[in-house]
This record gives structure tokens, sequence and C-alpha cells, in this order.
């Protein structure tokens, strides 16, 4: 995201994507709330979670956006993934979280692969 700050207008682009990325994150965890009803029982309760979840993590990049193109750098130390690393690994339990985090990030982009291979990711654009 800092890159896009030297480009030129890159700003101003970054507020927009800020915003955009915060309507995202609101959308999504209104779907999550609100939605209709794709699956019952615990795998709907899983996928809704999961959608919240999604929609949280667009909502802090937002707000990192948002804060970068302010002149804000958010706050962390370093700035940057290494600085939220910091932050966090400062936690109790932040080592684990992160590891976490990282294992979670890495499912999700293995079954978004499977999906995508199986030819399945079309299902929910309709």
């Amino acid at each position: 995201l800092q890159y896009i700050t030297g480009l030129p207008f890159g700003t101003p682009l970054l507020g927009l994507i800020g915003v955009g990325l915060i309507a995202y994150a609101l959308w999504q965890i209104t779907d999550a709330l609100a939605g209709p009803v794709r699956a019952e029982g615990a795998k709907g309760t899983a996928m809704r979670v999961f959608t919240a979840v999604r929609g949280g993590i667009y909502g802090v990049l937002g707000w990192k956006a948002l804060q970068l193109a302010m002149g804000n750098g958010g706050g962390s130390r370093s700035g940057g993934t290494e600085g939220v690393a910091q932050d966090a690994l400062s936690l109790p339990f932040g080592g684990w979280a992160l590891v976490a985090a990282g294992l979670g990030l890495a499912a999700y982009g293995v079954h978004q692969g499977w999906k995508a291979w199986q030819g399945r990711l079309d299902q929910d654009m309709d």
C-alpha cells in the first residue's frame, strides 16, 4: 500500500481503494449476518463465520489504506507488515496467533486453488 502513495495520483487512488475495501467489508459482514442461507447446519454456520472474518480482513485493509492516504502510517512501530507482526508478537500467544493466521491463509489459498481446479468457483456467481 505504501508503494501506491509514491505513484502519481497515488494518494487519492489509495483513498478510493480504502473506501472500496471498507464498502466491500460492510457488504460481506451484512451478508454474513442477514444474507440468504446457502447451507444448513454446521456448514451454513461455518460459511457465515468465514464470510464475516473475510469482511473483517477487508475492513482492516481498507482502514489501513485510508490511514496511509491521510498521511498517518497507522501507528505500527516500524510500519508495514513487519510492524504489525512485531505488535502481534508482543501480545500473549502472539506467536501462536501469527502461525494460526498463516496456516489459515495457506489453507484458504489451497481450498480456493482446488475449487478453481475443479471448476466450482462459478457456483456463487449468479
